[in-house]
């Protein structure tokens, strides 16, 4: 990968994907929030209208905190190919094992994201829109 792409370009993608945490931190806030006001209001008869708009609410921010993690895999393999540089045993092989899982996750993640928003067709042959 780094004769593809330059570490250079690799910092810079990473600490551009990065900046994704204040705002992803905000998303999960209201949808937590909203969430609890579903809970809240389903307990005390609020009007269904609006608790399907919060229902609404949380799906969406769900779906868009996936999508602003997409691409972040790329700070963790760049994390492992700075491992493989540290001298320490157990620090290097800890570091490169927990990145390599959690890149697995958010490539894993991306799929969920791409199969719910139906970006690609499905196996069972159906239209993707």
């Amino acid at each position: 990968m780094t004769a593809i792409i330059s570490t250079q370009t690799h910092d810079h993608l990473v600490k551009y994907l990065s900046t994704a945490t204040g705002r992803d931190r905000i998303h999960r806030f209201v949808q937590y929030f909203s969430r609890f006001l579903v809970w809240h209001g389903q307990r005390n008869g609020y009007d269904k209208d609006l608790l399907a708009r919060l229902t609404n609410l949380m799906g969406a921010l769900g779906q868009t905190r996936k999508l602003m993690r997409v691409g972040r895999q790329v700070e963790f393999l760049r994390t492992i190919q700075k491992a493989a540089g540290l001298k320490d045993d157990v620090t290097r092989l800890t570091t490169i094992v927990k990145n390599t899982f959690l890149s697995l996750w958010l490539a894993h993640d991306t799929c969920q994201w791409v199969s719910c928003v139906r970006a690609i067709a499905l196996a069972s042959g159906a239209s993707p829109l």
